[in-house]
């Protein structure tokens, strides 16, 4: 119950509110544990998921993310914007049916532990 408690049942998760997760990373702190890895697939990467992805998507990754199979991480920070989401250059544009990514990104937090990686980056470029 310590990864992802806030993935649906239907996708192998507790079905749990945010409100959990943060008890969880308040206890891990007091034993010592360093949340960070688990509280950023759990707390941040894992919604996106829950909110955005296609019922394909769910159905592959979010089994193997409350599972620990998958390790997440975030792509978020650029070379001269930080992580200001405003400035942010990255763009992905839609070909066929996927996106062609375009930018830099550095500091991606997890990233070398990473078997998915979520990129933040502009799609409306106009």
């Amino acid at each position: 119950g310590m990864l992802c408690p806030t993935v649906p049942e239907e996708y192998g998760g507790l079905g749990l509110d945010f409100g959990y997760n943060a008890i969880v990373n308040e206890e891990a702190a007091y034993f010592g544990g360093s949340p960070l890895g688990f509280s950023l697939q759990s707390d941040i990467v894992v919604n996106y998921l829950v909110q955005y992805g296609s019922e394909e998507q769910k159905q592959k990754w979010l089994p193997r993310l409350v599972s620990g199979e998958t390790i997440t991480a975030i792509a978020m920070t650029e070379p001269g914007t930080g992580s200001d989401l405003q400035g942010i250059r990255t763009t992905a544009k839609k070909d066929g049916n996927h996106y062609v990514i375009n930018g830099s990104k550095t500091y991606i937090t997890n990233g070398q532990n990473a078997d998915l990686i979520l990129v933040c980056a502009k799609t409306d470029t106009e």
